[in-house]
């Protein structure tokens, strides 16, 4: 679910200097939004990635917001900044 990654059972596929911490795309299906982004806070290899999802319709800013409220300890440990991942140059 996250930026480059079509297909999740591939996602060792997409090249780790595509992996941009914090590059994050929200998904809509069936009532609900999930936020997915690249994130190697606990695991360090490829591929690793958070997801946080809530029922509703929400942006992104709602979203991050959402997962602040919910999961504190967990969005304190990224030093990265999450941001659509539109939003992110690769390097």
């Amino acid at each position: 679910m996250c930026p480059g990654a079509a297909n999740p059972r591939e996602v060792w596929r997409v090249r780790s200097a595509e992996q941009i911490e914090g590059a994050a795309l929200l998904h809509y299906k069936d009532g609900w939004t999930a936020l997915s982004f690249w994130d190697r806070s606990i695991d360090k290899r490829s591929g690793c990635n958070s997801n946080f999802f809530a029922q509703g319709t929400h942006t992104f800013e709602e979203m991050l917001e959402i997962a602040r409220a919910h999961f504190p300890a967990v969005m304190a440990r990224f030093t990265f900044k999450i941001v659509p991942a539109e939003e992110v140059k690769s390097p």
